[in-house]
Parts: C-alpha cells; sequence; structure tokens
C-alpha cells in the first residue's frame, strides 16, 4: 500500500479595490499561484480552510481488501473504474471517423484488458493550453485567442529562436 499526503485550501482573496473572491478546494501548487498572483496585485489572501489528507492506494490486486476491507465496498469501487474504463473505450469508438459499427452488441469488456498507455499531450496542443491559460489569467473576461491566432505567435517564436541560434 501506498499513502501520500496532498493538502487543500480554501481561501478568501481581497482585492486592493476591496473585491472579495473565494476559492475553494485548491491545492497548494495552485494557492502558491494565487498567492504569488495576488502579491503582484497588491491583493490579500486568508486561509478559511487548510487541510491535509492521507490518500492511499493499493500496490496490488492482494492488497485491495487490506486498504478496503469491506468486500462490498472494494467490489463497488472496482466495478466503477471498469465502468469508467468502458465509458472511456465507447467514447473513443463512436467518436472515431475511421471505426465502423460491428454486427448485433459490441464487448467492452476485451478492449479494457491490456493497459492503457498514458496519454501525453503533443507539444502542440500542451503549448496552445499554456498559452490560451496564460491569456485568460492576464485577461479576465476577454475573449480567448484562436489556436490559428496562437499558432502565428509561437511561429514567431520559433523563428526568433533559429535566429538566435
Amino acid at each position: 500500500m501506498t499513502t501520500e499526503q496532498q493538502t487543500f485550501y480554501n481561501l478568501r482573496i481581497t482585492s486592493a479595490d476591496g473585491k472579495v473572491d473565494i476559492a475553494e478546494y485548491k491545492s497548494e501548487k495552485q494557492t502558491e499561484e494565487i498567492k504569488a498572483e495576488a502579491a503582484k496585485k497588491s491583493s490579500t489572501v486568508e486561509e478559511l480552510k487548510r487541510q491535509t489528507f492521507i490518500v492511499s492506494r493499493a500496490d496490488s490486486v492482494d492488497e485491495i481488501l487490506t486498504v478496503t476491507p469491506n468486500p462490498d465496498v472494494a467490489l463497488s469501487y472496482y466495478n466503477y473504474g471498469l465502468t469508467l474504463a468502458q465509458h472511456n473505450v465507447k467514447r473513443d469508438l463512436m467518436t472515431d471517423n475511421d471505426w465502423q459499427p460491428v454486427e448485433g452488441a459490441y464487448d467492452l469488456l476485451a478492449d479494457v484488458q491490456l493497459p492503457k498507455e498514458k496519454r501525453v499531450a503533443d507539444p502542440l496542443s500542451s503549448a496552445r493550453r499554456s498559452m490560451r491559460a496564460f491569456w485568460t489569467k492576464n485577461h479576465p473576461g476577454a475573449e480567448p485567442p484562436t489556436d490559428a491566432e496562437i499558432d502565428a505567435v509561437l511561429l514567431q517564436f520559433g523563428q526568433m529562436a533559429q535566429t538566435a541560434a
């Protein structure tokens, strides 16, 4: 069994002009980012709640009933995970333009037997997501840039990097 400690916060953020905002269920990393941003804007951040939680995970099938001793609860957790895995396969199949339905009912159990590779975002998608988040953070309420606009900025950035090399 593996355990990990995770700390979460509820915060009250008061801007320099007196506007109050509440941020709930923020991780330690998110809280540090909020505090750093608030300091730049002369805002104050008050911790309303702070709690460290111990999160447990079984490292093998044999440990499952050690981590979750009630067999009915353990079975419920397993079935919930299995349902989610099968849901993901259904969604992937139905949104794949190359996949064609088969005759009769499609048995999803075979599709969830192999370990699934973790998704790794391609660098362009990751850069777009980061730039869109940066824009939204610095321009609240403004329309976010389109993929084409972000691609143009990334192209300029790449050209600058080549020129500097």
